[in-house]
């Protein structure tokens, strides 16, 4: 069968059966694999042998491809031949390679703080602005960031009802005053609008947004899920915590939460200092 095929088949049954961010996830890997192969002269699914797969994993770890991305690819594989019924027992041999612990980014006070008055700037659009606001008080995960609605939106105590969740369970999360004053004038401004949907943005298009804001603040690195990786730790240096944590990211379980904070060598100096002074 055509690879092409293949994966025709494989998105259409996640877009029918799981979650948006799961589409997305399988749509950047798969499309990516086949690209590579096409570009062996590899388009049949019985052309896909042991060494055309030892190649392909010489070729990503020439290209500084971690472990983490390379398995995340390999998986993606294993499930297109699954769901399309196609024994390869080359890939169904391939095992896990062995992933370094992630040292998740996220941003120094000063980065947030320049990046706080960048939106203050009045430089971007009201709705960007809103998001990342959105995203800096809530750390939620950029797809449940978009399928937010208006009608979950409780102004008497600054929560958002987020419906659409990784985890498949909903859960509230708070916000600032400072969001509270730019979601009312953005509703406001837009209360003409029938759709109940918060925001009209892809994945793609924040990701842009992102890039271009990184450029402007000379960020090495700036996406998203920095932004909910860094509401973590700043909570926790705030003391807040690890189970309120958890409750507000919204992890299945606290393990995940303490990955998510970033301790460095101020933080340990500090409270080192607390303690001995």
């Amino acid at each position: 069968m055509l690879l092409e095929t293949m994966k025709d088949n494989y998105l259409e049954y996640v877009k029918v059966n799981l979650t948006k961010g799961t589409y997305e996830f399988y749509k950047v890997h798969l499309n990516y694999l086949v690209r590579y192969f096409k570009s062996k002269n590899i388009i049949n699914s019985d052309e896909i042998n042991k060494k055309i797969l030892n190649d392909y994993i010489l070729f990503e770890r020439n290209c500084k491809v971690s472990n983490a991305t390379i398995n995340k690819r390999i998986m993606a594989l294993k499930q297109l031949f699954k769901l399309n019924n196609i024994s390869n027992k080359s890939i169904e041999e391939l095992k896990k390679f062995k992933e370094e612990k992630r040292r998740f980014n996220v941003l120094t006070n000063n980065e947030l703080n320049r990046l706080v008055e960048y939106l203050n700037s009045n430089v971007l659009k009201e709705k960007n602005k809103l998001l990342i606001y959105i995203l800096i008080d809530t750390g939620a995960r950029i797809n449940e960031v978009l399928h937010i609605k208006k009608s979950n939106i409780n102004f008497l105590n600054n929560t958002i009802y987020l419906e659409t969740t990784k985890t498949h369970v909903p859960r509230m999360v708070p916000f600032t005053n400072a969001t509270l004053f730019l979601l009312k004038d953005f509703m406001n401004r837009n209360n003409n609008s029938k759709d109940d949907n918060l925001f009209d943005m892809t994945i793609s298009g924040v990701e842009s947004l992102f890039c271009r804001i990184a450029k402007r603040l000379h960020l090495n690195k700036f996406h998203p899920h920095m932004l909910r990786h860094t509401l973590a730790t700043k909570l926790h240096r705030k003391g807040v915590s690890l189970m309120i944590i958890q409750k507000i990211m919204g992890h299945a379980n606290v393990s995940t939460t303490e990955r998510y904070i970033h301790v460095d060598i101020d933080d340990v100096l500090y409270f080192y200092n607390q303690v001995m002074e």
